[in-house]
This record gives structure tokens, sequence and C-alpha cells, in this order.
């Protein structure tokens, strides 16, 4: 068989591509900066996209208790009772002392 131009042209060329696929490959592996940087980067990507996704809702959620908190009387009432101890004009407080231990030679008995 005789190697005429064409072939051997279309030889070198395969040889090339091949080449250059294999040096690609070889780079995007071994590159410190290759695919497993690439893929580290993804993975961290997506971990942030979560975080973010978590965050905005966390937002959301205390947007609406903002909301809540300027608009709704009910809520600042019981913030009012819980938190401050505060109660209304026509409420009356009764305190109830702890009980006493009742021990023996306790005179109250």
């Amino acid at each position: 068989m005789a190697w005429s131009f064409q072939h051997v042209k279309q030889l070198g060329l395969i040889l090339f591509c091949l080449s250059l696929f294999a040096g690609t490959a070889i780079l995007l592996t071994l590159n410190p900066g290759g695919l497993f940087q690439w893929r580290e980067l993804h993975r961290e990507y997506y971990e942030l996209m979560r975080k973010n996704q978590t965050l905005e809702q966390d937002n959301r959620l205390l947007y609406q208790e903002i909301t809540r908190l300027r608009n709704d009387p009910k809520v600042i009432e019981h913030l009012a009772r819980e938190e401050l101890g505060l109660v209304r004009e026509d409420e009356l407080i009764i305190y109830f002392a702890p009980p006493e231990d009742h021990k023996e030679g306790n005179p109250k008995q």
C-alpha cells in the first residue's frame, strides 16, 4: 500500500488531535488549578447556594415577625405581659408565697 500525501496528512491530523486531547486531559487532572479544584469549587458553590437559601428563608421569617411586632396589638400586648410583667388597669395580681418546708421540729406544723 502506498502512502499518499492525503493519508499522511490525515494521519498527522489524527495524531495531533489525540496528543492535544491527551495533553489537555493531563493538564486538567494533574494541574493544581485543574479538574480537582473545579470540582471543589463546584461543591463549595452549591453549599453556599444552600446556605443562601436558608438565610433568605430566615430573613423572610424575621421580616414577618417585625411586621407583626409593629402592627399587631395582640402581639405587642403579649410581649409586654410576658417580658415586662405589665398588667391592665382592671387586673389584680396575686402573688403566692412558696410553700415552707415542713421539717420535723418545725413549730409551724
